[in-house]
């Protein structure tokens, strides 16, 4: 997945050229070896990196083209090989993951209230071949993380932050990829764990069927 520009700046992806380059000089100022009290040589590579692009009218149009199609590709559940492995858009188990990503953000929370224990199953049914084969599965989970347009606090000055909308939190993509062993037989149960993404108390469970 490529790096989100947009998010290493702080703005959003309909901003203009002005709040793009008002929020690179902010940016700069915060990580810069000569201005800041704190500088951070690589976040401010990274930054000049996203700027260079996004205030380029053709470099920008071509990075948002590649976003778009790594947002579809990453939206699309299928597997490394073989190719029958594919899943598309009207299986039920992307329609399953469709619901959970909807629901799925809540529980990676920055409160100090503990989150309930969840446990979400979904079947993924593989023919013969593939549940031979083995193979890997790739998975978008959405996160909540600290604004870093406004640190967190939900408003720049007296004004609501309008990356997060005062939330002090956006939510963003983590990828993962579950190993479907080979050989694998029917009715075993994969779990993930996304306690190290943040997740606590949160397991996702996959049940194999052969079919």
């Amino acid at each position: 997945m490529a790096k989100d520009y947009y998010l290493i700046l702080g703005v959003r992806r309909d901003a203009d050229q002005e709040e793009i380059k008002s929020a690179y000089r902010r940016a700069v100022k915060d990580h810069h070896p000569d201005v800041s009290k704190s500088p951070d040589k690589e976040k401010f590579i990274e930054i000049q990196e996203a700027y260079d692009v996004l205030k380029d009218p053709e470099k920008k149009r071509a990075y948002d083209e590649s976003l778009r199609r790594a947002e579809r590709k990453s939206r699309t559940i299928y597997r490394d090989y073989p190719r029958s492995f594919t899943r598309s858009r009207s299986d039920p188990f992307f329609s399953f993951f469709e619901d959970l990503f909807e629901d799925i953000s809540s529980i990676f929370s920055h409160s100090f209230r503990p989150p309930r224990s969840r446990t979400y199953t979904a079947e993924i049914i593989l023919t013969p071949e593939e549940a031979e084969a083995g193979g890997y599965l790739p998975l978008s989970i959405p996160i909540e993380k600290p604004c870093i347009f406004c640190g967190g606090r939900g408003n720049v000055g007296f004004f609501t932050c309008p990356q997060c909308l005062g939330k002090g939190t956006i939510t963003t993509s983590v990828h993962v990829k579950v190993r479907i062993p080979p050989n694998v037989k029917h009715g075993t149960v994969l779990e993930i764990n996304l306690e190290k993404l943040g997740g606590k108390n949160f397991l996702i469970q996959l049940k194999i069927l052969v079919s």
